[in-house]
C-alpha cells in the first residue's frame, strides 16, 4: 500500500485550520482548527473535514471528546460541561440520543454552545 505524501501546513481553504496536508492542501489526517471567536477542534480530518476521533474545546472549558463523521458528532463521544457534568452516549448528526429516541441538544442554559 502506498503511503500519501504529506506535510505539514495550513489548508487552502482556510488559515485557521492547520495539520497533515496532501498535494491538494487539503486536511489529511491530524489537524487543528483555531476559531475567531476561540473555540478550537483536533482531531482526524478526511478532505478538510472533522471525521474520526476528536475533541472540540469551547472558548469557556467545555468540551467534546469523541467519534465525528461528515463534520460531525457522530458515534461515541462525551460532551463535559464548565461545571464538570458530562453527557455521553450515542450522537448521531449532533444530538445526544437518549433511550427513548428523543435527541438532547448540546447546550447549557446560557452558554451558547454552537459547533462551528
Amino acid at each position: 500500500m502506498k503511503r500519501p505524501n504529506l506535510t505539514f501546513g495550513r489548508s487552502a481553504d482556510s488559515n485557521n485550520l492547520q495539520g497533515q496536508i496532501d498535494q491538494t492542501q487539503r486536511i489529511q489526517g491530524l489537524g487543528r482548527t483555531i476559531f475567531d471567536s476561540g473555540n478550537i477542534h483536533e482531531g482526524e480530518y478526511v478532505d478538510d473535514k472533522r471525521e474520526g476521533w476528536g475533541r472540540f474545546i469551547w472558548s469557556d472549558g467545555a468540551y467534546y471528546d469523541g467519534d465525528w463523521s461528515n463534520g460531525m458528532r457522530n458515534g461515541q463521544g462525551k460532551y463535559i460541561h464548565v461545571t464538570g457534568e458530562i453527557e455521553q452516549g450515542m450522537w448521531i448528526e449532533g444530538e445526544l440520543q437518549t433511550p427513548g429516541g428523543e435527541t438532547t441538544p448540546i447546550k447549557t442554559p446560557g452558554s451558547g454552545h454552537l459547533m462551528e
